[in-house]
This record gives structure tokens, C-alpha cells and sequence, in this order.
């Protein structure tokens, strides 16, 4: 587990200190590697303004290198496993040769000689946070990450910071160098004209708008009720405008003017929510994305960044302070003990190390982004949005949909128009397109992070504070399929070498308890070359999207870090369900009727209980043997809680292991 993933899961899994002693992969980092070529030093939008060489960018032509067994067409032809609704499905080579050894270890010697200083130094580089880069576009031609196979020493001390590499695996937040913001030093007027105001004047224009709107007055408050709920309720929306008009005809006959139709509702309502001169960024745009890897054209729904951030920082009932993470509503910038609980999202190691490297300061706040991503059906289409939460919020406020905004869509396979009728769609022409895209949705949010905001953070109790917020994304959510995609990883988990995105866990030692797992660094894995990716079940892209997010700050990990496995499959319908089963499996025919009267017994004495924390049992009133069909993720978690509450009975303790013993003799 990364140490991204342990605000997602609330665990900490005690790993032996000397399984950690290094990163995985061949890359082999010492005094003697190879600096790059200073060529690219013009690129500033796409790499990290702290190293001292730019990124070399050969790109390898994998379309030769990469074979795929299996393939779709865009017009759904045979030859498929996929549905074409879906926007893609990833197949592997089918291999049974063995997988060759890996190094998996660094230089040994540079374990122990990393540590430098934590960017204090850097306090007087006008470029630490790049330049005004509010009205000019990123180049995001040029991938960071992409085929350069030249590791340098220099990048990893820069993620590193002051850490050694044994600190950074283990998320040892107490050797992290103290912090005070109120120590740091002010921004210059030079460094503020650099930061982005375009949020904040959208957030005032908002507010000032919404104050001076008279709802009072409209007739149109009469119906807004009923529209709320006739959408909440799913119905017809031709529906709305019959209501309208009965309800006009029997409670209000003498009315001159006719009710408001739907149309003229979502118009007034427009109005009243977007000030007349941001109405136009809250429209959703549409444009052509006519370069993608594989020659295919595609229109993409997408919205103005900025705008839907302000919408949200503008929203008073979402902002309002019982809502955020802020340990203390005095002091917005003071940080949780480093050597505190894992609770949430601003407790654990990545908000502690990203806070230290990026606010250097007074006033500057991390402002951490919890992503969003995974398909759903659309009249027999798929459509794939890409969310956004801000990190700032608690678990609860994080958990409503109002708190959630959206960058775009992807759209489903059948909408790419392909350059020739007959146009193969592989893979990996899908995988770099899905990337493509993605890269294009998350472009204003690179220029964010390279700039930051400022903001009014008000706090209630006249507490406002002026700040400085740094954007950073530390979470992106999804099932496996779609972080899969995210990392790059082949699209199936059988007969492939590799099991896992962020380990290099072998398939055929899944099973095993004894196993020492090495992370997955961005680093190491932008070495790897085709074959060595293909040992661990990964595709060597040209371009992935991940590649420019948060590359201003010290990060080890990339996307392999941030797309932690998700609990419901993981945990509920996983090793609950493995568990169970295991469980099962080894009973006897006569002890598995004893299990079953036992469960319907502990039913019985137990279906009234008050307990509202307790798991309810009523998915095996009927038995524990049997699965139960369409069981949700906590039922399945209640049959565990069903067999410890079985192992606490001596009778069933007695049975569970005599009647084993005898049969077995």
C-alpha cells in the first residue's frame, strides 16, 4: 500500500523495514549516470523548474515494438471480447514463458548519501512556482516522462527532499524538517503578479451577484420546488409543462400569464445562479480533438476549470467551515502532528512532505484535489466523466454530490471517426488516445498548479484569511479497470506476469504471504524499457497524461502512487468473499448443515437488536453455506462478522474442529 492509499483505506500495513530497502526496477542511479542534453531548456510548462537539466525527448516508436493478439474495430467487427460501448478494453499477449529476473534494487550506496536540503534555499528563485502562465498555454507536447530511459541522480534527490529513500517508502513523517508558516518569508510583489486572481474575482463576482438577486418577487419560486423533485424523481421532462399547466388551471384560473415552461424554468434559473458576465463560462464547450495517437478525430464535451472551481468556493453552504479539514479554524495553516492517527486525507505523509515543499510562503495553503473517474451507461453508450473534489473537505461533505464538479467527458468508442473505414482500433491505439484526451481535460489544471490562486478563506467568527492556494491531486478514485488505464497496465488480471499498478508483485505469488513487494516508482518504470514493462504487465506509452500533473513538487511516485485499489472490490466483494469462501471450502458435508442451523439460530436471537453499528444478519437468515444472490458489499462484509460470531461459540469451536479431526482419520 502506498501512502497515498492509506487515507482511502484507514489502514497501515506493517511491512519488515528490510523488504524497503529499495525501489524496484533496473535503473541503477549513481554519481556516474548520464545528465541529459540541455536542448529542451525552453519547455517550462512541462517540467520541473528545480532541475538543472531539461528532459531529453527521443520518443520511441512502439506501434513496431507493441503486438496485441486481439483487437476491435470501430465499427464493432469481429475479432473482439469488448463491447463497443465500452471506450476501451485492454488485452495482453497471452504468454506462458517465464519471466526473466529482475534487479530490483538501487545503487545501494546512494541509500544511505541522499539528503539535502528541504527548498529553503530556493526561497529567492523567481521560478520555484513558474512564471505568469495565466494567459499563455502549457506545451504539453513534450512528455516528461516519456521513453527517456536516462535516470538521473539529480530527479530523484529532487522528490526525495531531505528524506533518504528508506523515509520516503516508509512515509516517515517525523523526519520531516519542522514547519511554521508563520516563520516564512512574504511573497514580493513580483512573485504575487504570478499568481492566478481569476478564481478569486469569479468567487466575488458570484457572491455580489447572488446577494443582489430578489427571489421573492418571482412567480417562478412556485414551480422551482416541483421541478426540483420531478428531477430528483427521474420523471419525463416533457412532464414538468403538463404539471405546470394543471396545476394553473384548478389553483389559479384567473392568472393573465400562462406558467413557465421547463425551458423558461432552467433559463430563469441561470440567471439566478451565473452572473451575466461569466454566463458564458458556465456553458459546457465542445471541441474537435483531431490528433489523437491513432489518427481517429473525436469532439469532447468539456467546462471551464476555473469557473467550476469558483462555483464551488462560491458555494456558502459548502464552505462553511464545520465542512473542512482545518485542525484549527484559528490557524488555517497549522499542520496535524507528523507522528499523529492516520484519520483522513490531511493526516498522512503526502499532505505533511507536499505541504513543507510547496507552501514556502506566509499564507500559503496546500490545496489537495481527490479525483474521480469511472464509466456508466447511457442508452446503451458508455460515457466516462473525470470528477473533482477538493481535499480541503471532510469525508462527509466529500461524500455529497454537490461537492463534486466535472472536467469533461470521455466519449464512448462508437463517436471516434476513424481515418479509413477499415481502420484497426488495437489496444494500445486506444490506451494512448484514453490518454490523449485525458491530457487535454487536465491542461488548465496543469497551469494551476504551476501558478496557484488567491483566495478570500473565510472561516466564520470574522476570521477571514487572504491565501495563496496551491493546487495538488493526491487521490484519484476508480475501480480497477479504469486505474489500470490511468498506470498504463495491461487491461486483464489473467495469465499476465504482473498482478498489481503499484508493486511488482508476480501473479504466481499472489497467494503468497511471504512475498516482499517493491513500490512502483515513476522514476524506475520511465526506464523500463518494452520488454521489462511487459515482464510486470505494463504498456510502454508515448504519452501519459499523469506525466504533467504535480510535477512541480517533489513527487516519487507519479499515478502509480495516487490510484490506491478502491474498498469495495478490494475489501467487501474481495476478501470478505475469499475469506468466506476459504472458510467453506474445508467443511465437511454434516458441518456445513451445522453451520447453516447455527446462522439461522443466531438470526433469530439477534434480528431485534438496537446495535445500529452492528452488521445486519438478515441476508443469511436462511443459511451461511449457500451464497445469496445479489448481496451488497457490506452483507458480504456481515458474513464475516457471521463466522466470528461462529468462532465465539464453544459448541460450534468444539464441532468446527473434533468432527474435522475424525474425518480426517
Amino acid at each position: 500500500m502506498n501512502l497515498t492509499s492509506v487515507s482511502n483505506t484507514n489502514e497501515i500495513l506493517d511491512i519488515p523495514a528490510n523488504s524497503l530497502d529499495r525501489l524496484s526496477g533496473r535503473a541503477q542511479l549513481s554519481s556516474t549516470v548520464q545528465i541529459p542534453s540541455n536542448e529542451n531548456e525552453q519547455n517550462q510548462g512541462c517540467r520541473r523548474s528545480s532541475r538543472q537539466a531539461s528532459i531529453r525527448t527521443e520518443r520511441e516508436n512502439t506501434d513496431e515494438s507493441i503486438s496485441t493478439t486481439e483487437h476491435t474495430t470501430i465499427d464493432g467487427t469481429p475479432g473482439t471480447n469488448s463491447s463497443e460501448t465500452d471506450f476501451f478494453t485492454i488485452h495482453e499477449e497471452r504468454g506462458e514463458e517465464n519471466e526473466p529476473e529482475l534487479n530490483t534494487g538501487l545503487n545501494e550506496d546512494i541509500e544511505e548519501d541522499i539528503n539535502i536540503g528541504w527548498g529553503m534555499n530556493n526561497l529567492n528563485n523567481n521560478d520555484e512556482h513558474g512564471v505568469d502562465i495565466r494567459d499563455e498555454d502549457i506545451d504539453l507536447e513534450v512528455d516528461p516522462f516519456a521513453n527517456n530511459n536516462n535516470v538521473t541522480l539529480d530527479e530523484l534527490k529532487d522528490a526525495l527532499g531531505n528524506l533518504t529513500l528508506d523515509q520516503e517508502i516508509n512515509g516517515d513523517s517525523a523526519s520531516l524538517p519542522p514547519y511554521n508558516n508563520s516563520e516564512l518569508p512574504l511573497r514580493t510583489d513580483a512573485e504575487m503578479n504570478s499568481v492566478n486572481k481569476n478564481i478569486k474575482k469569479y468567487v466575488e463576482s458570484i457572491k455580489r451577484h447572488r446577494l443582489n438577486c430578489d427571489l421573492t418577487a418571482s412567480d417562478h419560486m412556485n414551480y422551482l420546488e416541483i421541478l426540483v423533485e420531478m428531477n430528483q424523481s427521474n420523471a419525463p421532462q416533457s412532464l414538468f409543462d403538463r404539471v405546470a399547466r394543471l396545476i394553473q388551471k384548478n389553483f389559479d384560473p384567473q392568472s393573465l400569464s400562462g406558467p413557465p415552461t421547463r425551458e423558461k424554468m432552467l433559463s430563469w434559473i441561470e440567471r439566478q445562479v451565473h452572473p451575466n458576465e461569466l454566463r458564458h463560462l458556465s456553458v459546457p464547450r465542445t471541441t474537435a480533438i483531431t490528433d489523437c495517437p491513432s489518427g481517429r478525430s473525436v469532439s469532447i464535451t468539456h467546462f471551464d476549470y476555473e469557473y467550476q472551481l469558483a462555483l464551488l468556493l462560491s458555494n456558502e453552504e459548502i464552505m462553511d467551515p464545520k465542512n473542512l479539514l482545518f485542525p484549527n479554524l484559528d490557524d488555517p495553516f497549522e499542520l496535524l502532528p507528523p507522528d499523529g492517527p492516520l484519520e483522513d486525507v490531511n493526516s498522512g505523509f503526502f499532505h505533511q512532505k507536499m505541504t513543507r515543499a510547496i507552501c514556502k510562503r506566509r499564507f500559503d495553503l496546500l490545496f489537495p484535489f481527490v479525483d474521480f473517474c469511472d464509466g456508466t451507461n447511457v442508452s446503451r453508450n458508455s460515457l466516462e466523466p473525470y470528477l473533482r473534489c477538493l481535499g480541503i473537505f471532510n469525508r462527509l461533505t466529500r461524500n455529497k454530490p454537490e461537492s463534486w464538479f466535472s472536467l469533461g467527458f470521455f466519449e464512448p468508442l462508437v463517436n471516434f471517426s476513424p481515418l479509413t473505414p477499415n481502420q484497426k482500433y488495437e489496444s494500445t491505439d486506444k490506451l494512448n488516445d484514453y490518454h490523449h484526451i485525458l491530457k487535454f481535460l487536465m491542461k488548465d489544471c496543469v497551469k494551476l498548479e504551476k501558478s496557484g490562486f488567491l483566495f478570500d478563506l473565510d472561516l466564520g467568527k470574522d476570521r477571514v484569511f487572504e491565501v495563496v492556494f496551491w493546487p495538488v491531486t493526491q487521490l484519484v478514485l476508480g475501480d480497477c479497470k479504469g486505474a489500470d488505464v490511468l498506470c498504463g497496465r495491461f487491461g486483464s488480471h489473467r495469465n499476465t506476469k504482473g498482478i498489481c499498478r503499484d508493486c511488482d508483485c508476480p501473479s504466481n505469488e499472489a497467494s503468497s504471504s511471504v512475498w516482499q513487494c517493491n513500490f512502483l516508482d515513476k522514476f524506475t518504470m520511465k526506464s523500463k524499457t518494452i520488454e521489462e514493462l511487459k515482464q510486470i504487465s505494463f504498456w510502454k506509452l508515448p504519452c501519459n497524461a499523469f506525466s504533467y500533473v504535480n510535477t512541480h513538487i517533489p513527487d516519487v511516485w507519479g499515478v502509480f502512487g495516487i490510484t490506491p485499489p478502491e474498498i469495495l472490490h478490494l475489501f467487501y466483494i474481495g476478501l470478505c468473499v475469499y475469506l468466506c469462501q476459504g472458510f467453506i471450502f474445508q467443511r465437511s458435508g454434516a458441518m456445513r448443515k451445522y453451520l447453516d442451523a447455527s446462522a439461522i439460530s443466531l438470526y433469530t436471537h439477534n434480528k431485534r437488536q438496537s446495535m445500529r453499528g452492528m452488521p445486519s444478519l438478515a441476508a443469511y437468515r436462511n443459511g451461511f453455506v449457500t451464497d445469496v444472490a445479489m448481496t451488497t458489499g457490506k452483507e458480504k462484509f456481515a458474513k464475516v462478522f457471521l463466522l466470528y460470531l461462529f468462532l465465539m461459540k464453544a459448541d460450534i469451536v468444539e464441532c468446527v474442529f473434533f468432527i474435522q479431526y475424525f474425518l480426517n482419520k
